[in-house]
């Protein structure tokens, strides 16, 4: 071992050297120090293990919990409440003056010329559906009673969709082509008479005027609905009758100027034309 001072040769126990007096470590001093050293160093340079404060949000942090989901549909339902209210006491002032009404609607009012004929499409096909199906199913009952309940069970299957074909979806089907070729007639007629109207003001006006056959429909339809057929059948023909004098008043309203032809005339061939055009459509639906 040498002094590390002045490089002379001294004992490996020694504590000073010989030569200089320097102080110096012995071997097992130094070997200890060494191991010492990375102790501290690792103990000085370890991160702190001491666990962070959790984090609190404050209320000021917290995102208000605004129900926009809900005020959205509470908006939506007010909104169709306004529309419901509006037109019901549009309904009923129309029930009792259609012709003064209905002559003197315009675009602005299509909403409820076009409910009025969106419950004449949907609701009579299903009150007929369920008429259909109520009482084919009591004429069904004999049979089954007989024992005849194994050799029916096609049969009222086969009744069953087409009563759900033919007495709904294709009922909604003939009764909107119809509605829709009615309205084509009379602005046709409108612009071989070259009279200024709209397609939707026509719209709404016939619409409008079908307040007054729509309700005689239902009712048809549900004196059927009770099992008197002969009596829902004369009420449905007032309700054609009625539809007549919708598009009567509908071409009325379009203040044509004299043509060469009578207004009777005229009228008599309008609704004649819409009629025909009706029976196609069932023919084929």
């Amino acid at each position: 071992m040498n002094c590390p001072q002045c490089g002379s040769e001294i004992s490996a126990n020694a504590k000073f050297c010989t030569n200089c007096g320097t102080r110096v470590q012995s071997t097992a001093e130094s070997a200890a120090a060494a191991e010492a050293q990375p102790a501290d160093q690792i103990a000085q340079t370890a991160p702190s293990e001491t666990p962070a404060a959790p984090i609190h949000n404050t209320p000021s942090d917290v995102p208000p919990a605004a129900p926009v989901q809900q005020q959205a549909n509470s908006q939506t339902g007010e909104k169709v409440k306004m529309i419901a209210k509006d037109y019901f006491s549009f309904l009923w002032d129309t029930l009792k003056a259609p012709s003064r009404i209905g002559t003197q609607v315009d675009a602005s009012h299509k909403m409820h010329g076009l409910i009025n004929m969106l419950i004449l499409v949907l609701v009579v096909p299903l009150i007929n559906l369920i008429s259909a199906l109520i009482h084919g199913a009591s004429r069904l009952r004999p049979l089954d009673e007989m024992g005849l309940g194994f050799f029916i069970q096609d049969v009222v299957s086969d009744y069953y969709r087409r009563a759900v074909i033919d007495e709904f979806l294709l009922s909604i089907l003939s009764t909107a082509i119809s509605l829709v070729l009615v309205i084509v007639v009379l602005y046709i007629t409108a612009s071989l008479l070259k009279v200024e109207s709209h397609f939707m003001t026509i719209t709404t006006r016939f619409g409008v005027l079908m307040t007054v056959p729509t309700a005689i429909f239902i009712a048809g339809s549900l004196i059927m609905l009770i099992g008197v057929p002969t009596l829902g059948n004369i009420i449905n023909a007032c309700a054609m009758f009625a539809a007549g004098l919708a598009i009567i008043n509908t071409y009325r309203s379009l203040e044509v100027k004299e043509s060469k032809l009578d207004p009777f005339h005229m009228y008599l061939i309008i609704v004649a034309i819409c009629y025909l055009l009706h029976r196609i459509v069932e023919m084929i639906f």
